[in-house]
């Protein structure tokens, strides 16, 4: 039984209660935001070895098509994650060991990485044999999944590390736990006695997707039956999701609790604002049967801003990019010229970069643009969006205003008509933006292009921030942070910042005008103000971001974790992270009881 009911049950696994916090705004206003501050010299870890725990992930071939997307905006997290701390440990720890567990890795694992960094890199695969499983694709077999994880964590240590334990793990998600949990059981049986200091950087949270979806369900309910009785339809939904094999979110969403509440576990946070998007969630803060919340584990929770690769998104003579940027002057000025007015071909740009996504707000760009004839006299508008083929230089936006055109809104919608494969969420934006641009009054003032490759983005940045007066931004509705704008601003190109963003205190401290993502008025006059007064603020954020490198983002995880947590000891009998077996019966029970009582909290439901 992995668990207890009873208080005392609980009290000896996790230790004395600390008092929680009655809100967490104290935190938020003292939370140390560490960019360029070093407290202590780091603690020297060269000759050591550390772990990434990224059982879900699959590195190999497939990983280095998306490898060649740098930056956060182009890639998925937890890849790009992977690599740009290799680069970073790399500069600031030479001599030390990184081993990278993965799902599945391939042959092709070290091209990801820049030339050098393969010397301190190492592969290690969960799955023997190849084999790759899809952690939400298992209906059949629930547990193959995590019980490979777990069953993971003890060969590594019987193959690997027998008794020598790493110095440091990082965990990014809560499969990473029960690796972490069941290698933690092999070491104790072999007498291990000291264990490694664990860090969690976490990517995403359990409970945002829970309650997205249940969210979404009901609201789906209602509107087709406004007579229906909401608390039926909350208890039908929350009973349906809490039995999907492909989420297992009661597992999911307790070892998360027991994650970020460890009070021998270091937190660490890109923003204030993922405290307050994701950990400040009520599965994670409510008192619930003796647990610890969050709230006792904030002296080991440090906002940390991640870095940016300086080298490939700077103004600097870095030869690997030349023949990037060339390309993608070539593309540009190929697109300016067949859909810009030859009057304007010279104009300065307002840049728009990133993937099909309504929380991108695309769309609110175009209509203040619409909106405001100051900047249409200004700036021509420049997207740029990329299909499933990695055309080159292909306006989407106008080529679905055709479509949309000989066929209708809906036909678009069929798979035989359907734009490069764009399906889903993508597909409806860019019928969006397509209805949206589609008006006279900014004909021959716009573009969109597509470029093949990550590294032919930041060439294109590159170019524009060295021969134009471009002018970027970070548009979004809402993000927990966001790198791309700052990979921009090094670019040369000024950038503006929603403020429903996690960047938004980091970029107005170096001058970026700041707006109100669904106000097109202000995030036209953000985009003037910037125009106004290009110069300084083009010097004041590339002063900034050019100091945002991963080797200074690495050296201070490296502080951070080597500081003395709240039970600072390292004692494996004392360590408070137990087994954790996914298909527990009181496991699984548990998790279903924290549910429904944050459920019950939700104001809207």
């Amino acid at each position: 039984m992995l668990f207890e009911s009873s208080a005392s049950g609980c009290m000896s696994l996790y230790g004395p209660a600390l008092s929680a916090l009655e809100d967490f705004s104290a935190w938020r206003k003292n939370v140390s935001l560490v960019h360029g501050e070093m407290k202590r010299k780091i603690e020297v870890v060269n000759g050591k070895r550390l772990l990434i725990l990224n059982p879900q992930g699959a590195i190999g071939a497939e990983s280095i098509r998306f490898m060649n997307f740098p930056g956060t905006s182009c890639m998925g997290g937890q890849i790009a994650f992977v690599r740009n701390f290799a680069e970073g440990i790399k500069a600031v720890c030479p001599d030390t060991k990184l081993t990278i567990v993965s799902q599945r890795t391939g042959a092709s694992f070290l091209g990801m990485f820049n030339e050098g960094v393969e010397d301190i890199v190492e592969r290690a695969s969960i799955s023997y044999d190849g084999s790759y499983i899809d952690k939400e694709g298992v209906e059949n077999n629930k547990n193959a999944y995590y019980s490979r994880v777990s069953e993971w964590g003890e060969r590594l240590v019987t193959d690997k590390y027998d008794r020598h334990t790493p110095a440091m793990i990082f965990m990014n998600y809560w499969d990473s736990y029960l690796a972490c949990s069941s290698m933690l059981d092999e070491w104790r049986t072999a007498g291990v006695s000291r264990f490694p200091k664990i860090a969690l950087v976490p990517h995403s949270m359990g409970y945002k997707k829970f309650i997205a979806l249940l969210k979404a369900s009901v609201h789906k309910e209602e509107a087709a039956n406004p007579a229906i009785n909401k608390t039926e339809i909350v208890n039908r939904e929350v009973k349906q999701l809490l039995s999907d094999q492909r989420y297992l979110f009661p597992s999911r969403i307790l070892a998360e609790r027991l994650m970020i509440s460890n009070p021998s576990i270091k937190v660490i946070l890109n923003s204030p604002e993922e405290y307050d998007t994701q950990l400040s969630s009520f599965p994670y803060t409510l008192p619930f049967e003796e647990l610890r919340t969050v709230f006792d584990n904030q002296a080991n929770i440090r906002v940390i801003h991640p870095g940016i690769d300086t080298e490939i998104f700077g103004l600097n003579n870095n030869p690997d990019m030349f023949e990037h940027e060339q390309f993608a002057e070539e593309v540009f000025i190929d697109r300016v010229s067949k859909d810009i007015s030859s009057c304007r071909a010279r104009l300065p740009v307002v840049l728009a970069l990133g993937r099909l996504d309504r929380g991108k707000n695309f769309h609110g760009l175009a209509n203040a643009y619409i909106g405001n004839q100051q900047l249409q006299d200004r700036v021509n508008l420049v997207f740029v969006i990329n299909g499933s083929s990695r055309d080159v230089n292909k306006n989407y936006i106008m080529e679905m205003q055709g479509l949309i055109e000989l066929h209708g809104e809906e036909k678009v919608r069929t798979m035989s008509i359907r734009l490069d494969k764009f399906t889903g969420a993508a597909l409806e934006q860019l019928i969006f933006l397509a209805n949206i641009t589609n008006d006279p009054r900014i004909k021959g003032k716009w573009t969109a292009l597509s470029l093949p490759a990550g590294k032919d983005y930041a060439g294109l940045q590159r170019y524009l921030g060295r021969h134009s007066n471009a002018v970027g931004g970070l548009y979004s509705l809402h993000e927990s942070y966001g790198l791309a704008p700052f990979e921009t601003a090094n670019c040369g190109i000024p950038v503006v910042v929603s403020n429903k963003t996690g960047a938004v205190d980091e970029l107005v401290k170096a001058g970026a005008k700041s707006f109100d993502p669904e106000n097109n008025a202000q995030l036209a006059e953000a985009l003037l103000l910037t125009l106004n007064d290009f110069d300084q603020i083009r010097k004041a954020q590339i002063d900034y971001c050019s100091t945002k490198s991963w080797a200074n983002t690495c050296k201070q995880y490296m502080e951070f974790i080597n500081e003395p947590t709240i039970e600072s000891s390292t004692s494996i009998d004392q360590y408070p992270i137990t087994p954790f077996a996914v298909d527990d019966e009181d496991t699984i029970k548990m998790g279903e009881r924290l549910l429904w009582a944050a459920v019950k909290q939700e104001p809207d439901l």
